[in-house]
């Protein structure tokens, strides 16, 4: 993976962060307990660094928020590209809620009938088609979420 730094045993990448109105660099991995991955953070804040011209952009892996809400708005999730993004912001949110202890966040989710949790069955083809308003409508208020746990 382009942007890793570290050992086999704590492996972090550096990603590109695509917010709703922010943009910027985290480091991000560990694999903790084989089951998630953490954000560097400091005070429940994920540290974000400036989208400057100081980072290649060629060498990091993007979780775009903003993309994969434009794609959910136009119908395009169902093409694996299209859908593969939609998938980095779930995961990479469901992390986060996980490293944050965010019950409430994580229930959005994972929960059994969370229309998020539908969408990420529906994208690996283990679940029917979602109910797309609610699944548009959750995807903005979790981009906000994320957005509110960085640190310019």
């Amino acid at each position: 993976m382009p942007g890793k730094i570290g050992s086999s045993l704590s492996e972090l990448y550096l990603v590109r962060l695509v917010l709703p109105t922010v943009s910027g660099y985290a480091l991000w991995g560990g694999n903790i307990d084989g089951e998630f991955d953490i954000f560097l953070a400091e005070g429940g804040r994920i540290l974000l660094y400036g989208d400057g011209a100081t980072i290649d952009h060629g060498e990091s892996d993007v979780i775009d928020f903003r993309a994969a809400a434009q794609l959910l708005e136009e119908g395009h999730e169902q093409s694996s590209e299209d859908g593969g993004t939609i998938l980095d912001c779930l995961n990479a949110s469901t992390d986060l809620a996980k490293q944050l202890g965010d019950d409430r966040m994580r229930d959005r989710l994972t929960g059994t009938d969370a229309p998020l949790s539908i969408l990420y069955q529906f994208l690996w083809e283990e679940a029917d088609v979602p109910p797309w308003q609610a699944v548009k409508d959750e995807f903005r208020v979790l981009g906000r979420w994320f957005q509110e746990r960085v640190r310019v």
